[in-house]
Parts: C-alpha cells; sequence; structure tokens
C-alpha cells in the first residue's frame, strides 16, 4: 500500500469503520492502525516510522487517538508531524482537549465564555480551593472522560479526602466551580471546525452527571441557541480541533463552556438516543461526510505539495 491515509485510532470503533467506509468509496487507500503497531527508528540524522517492518509513509495521517493509547499516540503524531507529513488533529491538539486544565488554559486565552477552574496540586491548602471557586465546587480527573471519577464535593472535608487520595504528584488536580444547572447541558458536535449538530443531554432524576455513557437522555425536539453552535466554531477554531464534542451549560450569565472534547462519538451516540435515533442518524452520517470531505481536500492539497501521484484504491 502506497501512501495512504493513516488513521491512527484507539480501537476499531464504528466511527473509525463509517469514515474508512467513507474514504473508500472515494476510492482512497486506507490505513487504520493502532499506535501500538508503529515503531519509531531513531539512528544517525535519521528518523523513521516502520510498520511491519517497513518505513511507514503515508500521504496524510488522521489522530483519533485517546485513552490508554493517548500518549503513546500522541508522540506518534508529534514524529508524523515533525517529519513533514500532513497531520489532521496533530499531537498537541488532542494533548489540549484531553487534559482539563489545558481546555481551561485555552478558554481563557481565546476569550471564550468557560466555568471558572482552579487546577492546582495535591499540597495546595484547601481553603485556597474553597475561597476560589466557594462549596459546593466540582472536581473532575484531569484526563477523564465519560464522566468516570466527576463528584460534586459540599464540604472542605471532601475536598481535603480529593486532595489526600492523589497519589501522582505529577498530575494536575483539576476543580471547577459548581453550576447550578438546569438539569442538562447541551453538546455540539463540530467536523472541519464547523458545529453540524447538536442536542440537550438530560441527567437521570436525581443524577448529577448528565454524560450519555452514565445513562443521560438525549433530547432533539428543542432547538438548540445559535449562540451554542457559534461557540461551538469559535471553540473548535480555537483549540485547532477538526473534529470536536463542545460541552456547554446554562447559566445566569448565559451559555458557557464545560469543556471541548477530542474524538467525539458522531455515529456512536445515535443508538443511544431513543425516540430521537431516526433523528440523529443522518446528522452524524452527515458529520462523517464532512470529516471525510476535509480529509480528501487536504490529502489533495498534501499530494500536489509533495508532487505524488494519485491515490487510487
Amino acid at each position: 500500500m502506497n501512501n495512504p491515509v493513516l488513521i491512527l485510532c484507539r480501537e476499531w470503533t464504528r466511527d473509525v469503520r463509517c469514515l474508512h467506509e467513507d474514504l473508500l468509496r472515494r476510492e482512497l487507500e486506507v490505513l487504520v492502525l493502532r499506535p501500538a503497531q508503529i515503531q519509531v527508528k531513531a539512528e544517525g540524522q535519521e528518523l523513521q516510522l516502520w510498520y511491519e517492518g517497513a518505513p511507514l509513509k503515508p500521504a496524510l495521517v488522521v489522530g483519533w487517538t485517546s485513552g490508554m493509547e493517548g500518549h503513546y499516540g500522541n508522540f506518534l503524531l508529534k514524529m508524523f508531524k515533525q517529519l513533514g507529513y500532513t497531520v489532521i488533529n496533530d499531537g498537541p491538539t488532542l494533548e489540549a482537549m484531553q487534559s482539563k486544565a489545558m481546555n481551561s488554559a485555552l478558554l481563557v486565552r481565546h476569550n471564550l465564555p468557560h466555568v471558572p477552574a482552579l487546577i492546582c496540586g495535591r499540597d495546595t491548602p484547601v481553603r485556597c480551593i474553597v475561597e476560589a471557586l466557594g462549596l459546593p465546587l466540582v472536581f473532575k480527573p484531569d484526563n477523564g472522560s465519560k464522566g468516570e471519577g466527576v463528584r460534586p464535593l459540599y464540604s472542605e472535608a471532601e475536598v481535603l479526602e480529593v486532595l489526600a487520595s492523589a497519589t501522582d504528584s505529577q498530575a494536575p488536580l483539576y476543580f471547577q466551580q459548581f453550576v447550578d444547572k438546569p438539569g442538562r447541558d447541551i453538546r455540539v458536535q463540530c467536523a472541519d471546525f464547523k458545529p453540524v449538530f447538536g442536542f440537550y443531554r438530560y441527567a437521570q432524576p436525581g443524577a448529577f452527571l448528565s454524560n450519555i455513557a452514565v445513562g443521560a437522555k438525549i433530547v432533539m425536539s428543542e432547538p438548540l441557541p445559535d449562540e451554542a453552535y457559534q461557540l461551538a466554531e469559535r471553540a473548535a477554531r480555537a483549540f485547532n480541533a477538526a473534529m470536536a464534542g463542545v460541552d456547554l451549560i446554562e447559566t445566569a450569565e448565559g451559555l458557557k463552556i464545560l469543556e471541548v472534547n477530542s474524538v467525539p462519538g458522531f455515529q456512536t451516540v445515535a443508538p443511544k438516543a431513543g425516540e430521537f435515533s431516526a433523528l440523529l442518524m443522518p446528522l452524524c452520517d452527515k458529520a462523517t461526510v464532512v470529516f471525510g470531505d476535509m480529509i480528501e481536500l487536504r490529502l489533495n492539497t498534501a499530494v500536489i505539495s509533495a508532487g505524488m501521484t494519485a491515490l487510487p484504491a
């Protein structure tokens, strides 16, 4: 396989499969690999990336790594970029979105409305955290996803418990201001930096989290405010995120961004949408096509720049 489009992903999800099929329909060569399948050879003055005993020379790389594969995956994306390859969703972009601390820093840098946060180490006095954010407040693991480890803290004793249980002194602790939300938040899915669709996520009765992974309900019978889509696009462009899931929350001061998520599930969300699945499925397909259009355009540009030949399947 000569000069393929390389999709570097954590696992073969429905989203990866749909994108793979879309690119094949465009008669492009496509290679899907996990980071663990690639090696970096550093010898003398030469740096090479290898796969199955041979140099790996893609025409374009799509970064889709996260979770356990994220650290090495982001390193590989940096290596591809260093060697001059075109990379969509590069290492620094994914690292920024996979860290809530970096999320907050970039939202401040780009003057985007966001929920206040405090990033600190485990030796921070409890009173400093409480004075900064008040009580209650919310603790979130810096690299967490799907709501795992997120919890509201209602007392100084609970804040102290979080500090005492922190064992990795190198990982930032992330505390966010508590927002008395109306039992729901907003997710906007972006592809090619543009919002494609969005929906409300309603928490289960009595539940704090409104993540779909923990049973939140998708509702699309109510139109989202235009501002939600506008903020989502501004956030995606600020983060250089070709694909992003932007979470927003309604506050007394207006909409604020909770966080910008990397590699959001376009296709995986529709089956979980209940009565709105039929409405959501074509929108998910549209997001895949929009992202495929971007890849094809960037690929053609890369081919012309490198003087490569066309890339039929």
